[in-house]
């Protein structure tokens, strides 16, 4: 079974648009000169740290102002997204995370969650709907934190 038969349509096309806005992001960052380490010849990372730091404020000062955007950084700081861990005899279990973590750092963790860490209906996850939830407000936060930087969404394809 594909994990598109654990998710209905709606709920595929919020992960989609996630993922999608997420990639596009990554290469917004870099385009923008948001680059992680020095010097000719590394890797091409985004620095989602310098990202983030250039545009707490203007995130803050929006979120005033934006219930979506209120509502899915409170949800972050009440409840953030857990980080996967191994236990005992290599088994896997989830943790809470640390609730003072940037929202960024929280998306990013969504999006690995996701990605890497099984968060699909049919797979050990204790409450999926929670999950969605965190996607939905991911998503509110990616737009959101990326819209406070014109560098940023000069190359936003």
């Amino acid at each position: 079974m594909t994990w598109t038969h654990t998710l209905s349509e709606e709920e595929q096309q919020l992960v989609f648009e996630f993922f999608a806005l997420f990639a596009r992001a990554e290469y917004a960052l870099k385009r923008a000169g948001f680059l992680e380490g020095s010097g000719v010849g590394r890797n091409a990372k985004p620095d989602w740290g310098s990202f983030e730091r250039s545009i707490a404020e203007a995130l803050q000062v929006m979120r005033k102002n934006d219930e979506p955007l209120n509502a899915a950084l409170t949800y972050f700081e009440k409840t953030p997204p857990r980080v996967q861990i191994v236990v005992e005899c290599n088994q896997l279990a989830w943790k809470d995370s640390d609730a003072e973590s940037l929202p960024l750092v929280l998306v990013r963790r969504v999006r690995n969650n996701l990605f890497h860490g099984g968060k699909f209906r049919g797979y050990p996850v204790s409450d999926s709907e929670r999950d969605l939830t965190l996607i939905r407000h991911s998503t509110t936060v990616l737009h959101h934190a990326l819209s406070c930087s014109d560098k940023v969404k000069e190359h936003l394809t």
